[in-house]
């Protein structure tokens, strides 16, 4: 949830099958209406569960790349039945918190939550990796830190009010979905390569939007009150995944 500062609310946005928002709160909630202890310390909890969040994800990528045993796991059946389980508890997770979302503000539901939905995204994460060269790999892991650190920096000082793009984002991302559907028919490594661009260049705006609205403050027109952790944490950790995940593509392109 999040809310604007004039008192319109705000329509509930979801975005697309990899990041969502959830509606609006009051002004009392909100992070800019808060002490500056408890703004400082919702912050803080979000970039905790954050850093927890890819140090495990990267340490299950690290193990499937090096494990031999989990490496041909991942593409037996069962494996691969595991990853569209792990798809489908995801995506299962994403619209019970929607639903209802008090359930995510209650601990410990709150962390158990943030527990299953790394722990399927690692699995995941770490199955699509075997499918690349380790050296692709470890530079899309390093240029994805350095892109995360940039605009996390760039979000958090800049005087520019950057969450108001979010119908855009929407809209781009939407577009970027169709054109991905479109090329699993025509299976066009030039259209690939595009979809990957534009992906990077989507989330990257995504991850800029989200920090804003965890950062919050005066000149900031929507922003996550601070009983929104898990929200705020899961729309990161989606943003890093899919910038890490586009940047994997673009590494890899042949042509």
């Amino acid at each position: 949830m999040y809310y604007s500062n004039n008192s319109n609310p705000i329509v509930t946005q979801v975005e697309g099958l990899t990041d969502f928002e959830d509606s609006y709160s009051t002004k009392d909630n909100s992070v800019s209406q808060q002490s500056l202890e408890l703004r400082n310390k919702f912050i803080q909890k979000v970039y905790a569960n954050l850093t927890v969040m890819c140090l495990i994800t990267g340490l299950s990528c690290y193990a499937f790349m090096t494990n031999n045993e989990l490496k041909n796991f991942s593409t037996t059946n069962s494996g691969q039945a595991l990853t569209w389980i792990s798809f489908i508890i995801l995506f299962t997770t994403i619209i019970i918190i929607a639903c209802f979302d008090k359930i995510a503000k209650v601990f410990p539901y709150d962390y158990g939550i943030l527990t299953i939905f790394t722990v399927c995204q690692s699995y995941i994460l770490g199955a699509m990796c075997i499918q690349f060269d380790s050296n692709i790999v470890i530079m899309a892991g390093i240029a994805t830190i350095a892109i995360t650190l940039t605009l996390t920096l760039f979000a958090f000082q800049t005087k520019y009010d950057c969450t108001g793009m979010g119908g855009f984002l929407l809209s781009s991302l939407t577009g970027l979905i169709v054109i991905q559907i479109v090329n699993i028919f025509v299976k066009s490594s030039s259209i690939q390569l595009m979809a990957a661009s534009f992906g990077l260049i989507i989330f990257s705006g995504y991850l800029v939007y989200d920090t804003q609205l965890i950062v919050g403050g005066t000149h900031r027109k929507y922003q996550f009150s601070t009983d929104e952790h898990v929200f705020a944490t899961i729309n990161l950790y989606l943003d890093v995944v899919n910038i890490f995940i586009n940047l994997l593509q673009l590494l890899d392109n042949k042509d």
